[in-house]
């Protein structure tokens, strides 16, 4: 204060205000101080604080969900020039991280990484902000291929079973194919399921193998093929029995049966 003039037997009170500072707030706005004729004691010391902000980390899952995930941090005050330490998403059992999103419908996608540190604005700063985490029930789809199948018996139908293991036992799905296709389960939960053929049902095909294992994955793709041969007679010729060959018969023309229609 070399400009409050002060003399052997004089004092003065001044009042000094801060001065802004772009993003730093001052501790005190003003600064009160009687002034002596010591110079050296005539000093106003302004403290700025840099300033901080709040960003928060909220979990978004299926309507009527519960335990489908959860985030650590759930928030966090950061200085605006400072580092944000950011949060990691877990999600909970028969459920999947989705993504870190910047709105609560889940639209504007930020980052599929379940640690999530946020950047800073344009600005070089960080400023208030909320970023979602979702989670989704772990489903996916399971397509079943059949192939190998002749022309004579384009519309053979193959019967499987996928059975589930694990926490999945309890699942359970009968699948018809129809020729060379393929069907397709939609929405089973992520796991391990075995995929058997009924051998006894299609009409001599051999499967390449009766059963098939599979663990579904939330990105796919989750197929399984099953090639079958035509099975023939010993002689090499086609064997036209029924089902599993249990019941069959030749169909011959009897020509005195027909003579005597006439």
């Amino acid at each position: 204060l070399a400009d409050k003039a002060v003399s052997d037997n004089e004092y003065s009170v001044v009042t000094e205000y801060y001065v802004p500072i772009s993003n730093y707030t001052p501790r005190q706005f003003s600064i009160t101080k009687e002034l002596t004729i010591h110079t050296e004691d005539n000093v106003i010391l302004f403290v700025y604080e840099e300033n901080t902000v709040t960003i928060r980390y909220v979990v978004v899952g299926p309507e009527g969900a519960t335990d489908f995930g959860a985030v650590d941090l759930a928030g966090e005050t950061v200085r605006v020039r400072g580092a944000a330490q950011g949060s990691t998403a877990t999600p909970g059992s028969s459920f999947r991280f989705v993504g870190w999103f910047s709105d609560e419908k889940c639209t504007v996608s930020v980052g599929t990484n379940p640690q999530y540190i946020p950047g800073k604005g344009a600005d070089g700063l960080y400023h208030e902000a909320t970023y979602y985490a979702k989670f989704e029930y772990a489903i996916a789809d399971l397509t079943i291929q059949k192939e190998g199948v002749q022309a004579i018996d384009e519309n053979q139908s193959f019967v499987f079973t996928v059975q589930g293991t694990g926490e999945n036992s309890q699942i359970r799905r009968i699948v018809v194919i129809h020729g060379n296709n393929s069907a397709t389960l939609k929405d089973l939960p992520l796991g391990t399921y075995i995929i058997t053929e009924d051998t006894g049902w299609s009409w001599r095909y051999t499967p390449d193998g009766n059963d098939k294992s599979i663990t579904l994955t939330a990105v796919g793709p989750n197929e399984v093929a099953f090639k079958n041969d035509r099975a023939t007679e010993a002689d090499g010729t086609d064997d036209w029995k029924w089902l599993n060959g249990s019941a069959w018969c030749d169909n011959r023309w009897n020509e005195a049966h027909r003579d005597n229609d006439q």
